[in-house]
């Protein structure tokens, strides 16, 4: 059986070419060793990218035009006329256009499956074993990978032309006088594959310098090849690598420059003692009200030593939303940044840290301008925690016994404006132990669904930050650190009034020694 040894261990080589592919050159060095002629010289030659060089059994057929019937036999006709035919050139090539090439790759992928399945030892699964089961992605990427599907992809491949060997092969290439049946005798030697999509360059096998890929053709007397697979492609002349050095630099400094432009400020850091949470509130939907044209208001009560410095988005409103469904199902989509402050300095004792709250009322307005409250509802701001957070929360509205509320309801409408919206949850001028209540009377209503993305900033961050950034503090460490800081802060403040008191004590004593001694 004829196989071939190829030393040393062949492996790919995969590069990025964002530079036109045209200027691709690729140098092929080899030489025979045989057993008569172990000093052979070698044998040089550069190939472009899908440059066509011909054998010398290609050349003898093309150069009869009864053999050539399509435009491409027709072309490498007029191409074979310009050259010399006598020449026995050992290194030719194949290029994308011809079928030759992708008939190459697919029986390499062949044989080396082929060989693959030779070696699997056949043996029956144990009852313990559990087969794997079927991957449909796995199978998939395998598909795409297959060497018979090809998109946007170009190949060459630089062969070895060996002449002919007598064969019983149906691939009949020329019958000479004595009767014996000749074909081609040819080996790939390298194959190249270029990704125009992404620009990939493949070399397989891989460039190599230093030690050269060994061919054993074990039915030809031990006879063998060694040959170099180099780069050879033209460097860029300094002069325009130097302009292009320059054409970046200016490319970098218009975008610092632009990016200067559009951030002008520069990134501020909070104070040692504060903490920042930015609340990201979406109010997305509402369901299972009423009446169908509904907006919603919201306001957020801020307790103390929580700050905002822009007041205005601590209350708004949404646009109207008519309801799509049976459901009554009402997407509202209103977005709102909510950036909150919170200042340790005025932290005394062990007091607690009280969150903020978000009050919802959902209204609904008719054609005739009636409005009624279609259910209110509350929820704690999660500010010791920072991440995304939906809530579907739960709607009420009040009433009262006996048919005359809901025909002021329906006639009227219910609408309230409530002087403290915060009654519904813990209301903030509240200073009792106990509320009490009892005796509201109150209707379940729809449902409202929001989002709250949160994020915290501190330099409190940092420390572990440095340490390991894998680690995120917990809230309570962080509060901790800012207390400890603010706690710090406070026994430097005390120290300095401390010492100026102590001077200005002196200063009153030496003044009063003075005028005793005068």
């Amino acid at each position: 059986m004829e196989y071939i040894n190829e030393h040393p261990t062949k492996s790919s080589g995969i590069y990025r070419c964002p530079d036109n592919i045209r200027n691709f050159r690729v140098r092929v060095k080899i030489k025979e060793n045989t057993n008569t002629n172990m000093k052979a010289k070698w044998v040089e030659k550069e190939f472009l990218w899908q440059e066509k060089h011909f054998s010398f059994s290609q050349k003898l057929f093309y150069k009869e035009k009864p053999n050539c019937f399509t435009e491409l036999d027709l072309h490498y006709h007029n191409l074979v006329a310009e050259v010399d035919a006598t020449t026995d050139d050992i290194l030719f090539t194949y290029i994308d256009n011809e079928d030759s090439c992708h008939e190459l790759e697919a029986t390499e992928t062949c044989n080396s499956l082929l060989n693959a399945m030779e070696t699997v030892e056949l043996r029956q699964s144990s009852a313990d074993e559990v087969e794997d089961e079927y991957n449909f992605n796995k199978s998939l990427q395998k598909l795409l990978n297959s060497p018979f599907i090809r998109k946007n992809v170009a190949q060459m491949c630089i062969m070895l032309d060996l002449g002919f060997k007598p064969s019983v092969s149906f691939c009949i290439l020329r019958q000479h006088e004595n009767g014996i049946i000749r074909t081609k005798n040819e080996r790939v030697l390298c194959t190249i594959t270029y990704d125009i999509r992404t620009k990939v360059l493949r070399v397989s096998p891989d460039f190599t310098t230093t030690q050269p890929y060994r061919l054993d053709v074990e039915i030809e007397d031990g006879r063998s090849f060694y040959y170099f697979i180099e780069h050879a492609s033209k460097l860029m002349p300094e002069s325009m690598e130097a302009n292009e050095k320059t054409l970046i630099k200016k490319i970098n400094d218009y975008k610092s420059i632009t990016a200067a432009r559009i951030l002008a400020d520069p990134f501020r850091v909070p104070s040692k003692n504060k903490l920042l949470v930015f609340v990201f509130l979406e109010i997305l939907s509402g369901k299972k009200f009423e009446y169908p044209h509904v907006y919603v208001q919201y306001f957020v009560d801020l307790p103390d030593r929580w700050f905002c410095a822009e007041s205005d988005v601590l209350s708004g409103r949404t646009q109207i939303c008519k309801a799509i469904n049976n459901d009554g199902l009402l997407h509202f989509g209103h977005c709102v940044e909510i950036p909150l402050e919170y200042n340790f300095m005025s932290v005394h004792g062990t007091d607690c840290i009280k969150c903020p709250y978000i009050y919802f009322e959902i209204l609904s307005k008719d054609s005739w301008d009636r409005y009624r409250t279609e259910g209110l509802t509350y929820k704690a701001l999660p500010i010791c925690t920072s991440g995304s957070f939906t809530y579907n929360l739960n709607c009420f509205r009040f009433t009262s016994k006996g048919p005359i509320s809901e025909m002021r309801r329906y006639f009227l409408g219910d609408c309230q404006n409530y002087n403290d919206v915060t009654w519904i949850g813990l209301p903030t001028d509240y200073e009792k132990k106990i509320l009490n209540k009892y005796g509201t009377e109150t209707i379940a209503t729809g449902e409202l669904k929001v989002r709250l993305n949160v994020i915290h900033q501190s330099q409190a961050f940092i420390e572990n930050l440095r340490g390991n950034g894998k680690h995120r503090p917990k809230p309570r460490i962080v509060f901790e650190k800012l207390e400890s800081s603010t706690l710090i802060k406070s026994v430097e403040q005390v120290i300095k009034e401390f010492k100026n008191a102590k001077k200005h004590l002196l200063e009153i004593r030496e003044s009063v020694l003075s005028s005793t001694g005068s």
